[in-house]
């Protein structure tokens, strides 16, 4: 994506960024004079366990919202954008289903081998999920918490409803499930607060 757009900045075929932008790119510049100043540039620069994100996952970011603005300006076509939010939600709650069954996809062999990397091997099979509301695991996706999942599933969930199709409407319902699912006394504060 980050080549896609220096390419498209050297052509000059870039929609400008208007105002609202400025933020954004303070954040991204604030991001890296951080990184630059760390007494710990070696974590700053490559992560670390936990949620622990280096900063190219955090610039990573700000290059996605690039992309994505200039895709949605360039095609004047909200439902490509819609679709491609739609496939990336339906990933998600596949995952939020497993542990709403309690047959977390994370706690799998597969699951783990994608999580840990194989610096920290040794770690794989002892690795565990522990955000336990008694016999019951709450659905986390693979936001690491919770309350990061059930806040995310909660800002998704309107657009779940602008489809025009019963499928995305179905997974709308299935975004609701996985938000109860979590558990998160934060979503339901908030959306009271938004109804």
């Amino acid at each position: 994506m980050a080549i896609i757009l220096v390419i498209a900045v050297l052509r000059k075929r870039i929609y400008p960024f208007g105002r609202e932008w400025i933020l954004v790119f303070i954040f991204g510049a604030l991001q890296l004079a951080s990184a630059f100043t760390s007494i710990a540039p070696q974590q700053s620069f490559l992560g670390g366990i936990e949620q622990y994100e280096s900063v190219w996952v955090l610039l990573g970011y700000l290059v996605i919202g690039c992309y994505a603005y200039q895709c949605a300006v360039k095609s004047k076509n909200p439902k490509m954008i819609l679709n491609v939010l739609f496939v990336g939600v339906a990933l998600s709650c596949l995952i939020g289903i497993t542990q709403l069954f309690q047959m977390d996809f994370w706690e799998s062999n597969i699951g783990k081998y994608l999580l840990v990397p194989d610096t920290y091997a040794e770690f794989r099979e002892s690795l565990r999920f522990n955000f336990s509301q008694g016999n019951w695991e709450p659905v986390y996706l693979a936001g690491y918490n919770p309350n990061y999942a059930g806040i995310y599933l909660l800002m998704i969930l309107p657009c779940m409803f602008l489809g025009e199709k019963r499928i995305v409407r179905i997974w709308g319902v299935i975004v609701a499930i996985c938000m109860l699912g979590t558990l998160s006394k934060t979503v339901m504060v908030v959306a009271m607060i938004l109804v």
